[in-house]
């Protein structure tokens, strides 16, 4: 239930009359109520708000499209946030708008899509995984890139590197 429609309940229970009564004599202070019209006023900022809510929901919905309707990847939803997140912290720093809300927080990437992202693992050919474990067990210093002043790092290093990844799982 969203807030507008519950509020309009609570309202509603409260005065024990429709809102739409309400409104067309409590605008008028017809209540006797000091409170009620500043409730409705209320009442019609959060239907703004919620309108605006919607409104803005569908833009976002329209936004994750592909440029040929497809739904954008997880990533390029992060990337997309990232951006927003570093424009309104840099606006806000420059003083552009006022801090009225945290981007860090507010645009925060969702765990449904922060699930998704990370190492997408596939199945290594058989010829090519043989390939490897050769060069990987066959590792010599000639095949280890070098700077002017030698070898950058010792081989020893380089085959435990090489052999832990290929024997690691």
């Amino acid at each position: 239930m969203s807030t507008v429609i519950y509020t309009r309940h609570l309202v509603e229970h409260r005065y024990g009359r429709p809102l739409e009564d309400l409104r067309r004599h409590g605008a008028h202070g017809g209540s006797g109520d000091p409170v009620l019209p500043i409730v409705l006023r209320r009442l019609d900022g959060l239907a703004t708000t919620n309108a605006h809510a919607r409104a803005a929901r569908r833009n976002l919905d329209a936004a994750t499209r592909g440029v040929f309707g497809d739904p954008m990847s997880p990533s390029t939803k992060d990337s997309a946030l990232t951006a927003s997140r570093a424009f309104f912290r840099d606006v806000q720093e420059w003083e552009w708008i006022p801090r009225r809300f945290d981007p860090g927080r507010a645009l925060e990437t969702p765990r449904s899509i922060r699930a998704l992202l990370g190492p997408n693992p596939r199945v290594i050919a058989d010829e090519v995984w043989a390939k490897l474990l050769w060069a990987g067990i066959n590792l010599t210093s000639e095949d280890l890139p070098t700077t002017s002043s030698g070898p950058r790092y010792p081989l020893e290093l380089s085959r435990a590197v090489a052999l832990t990844w290929l024997f690691s799982g």
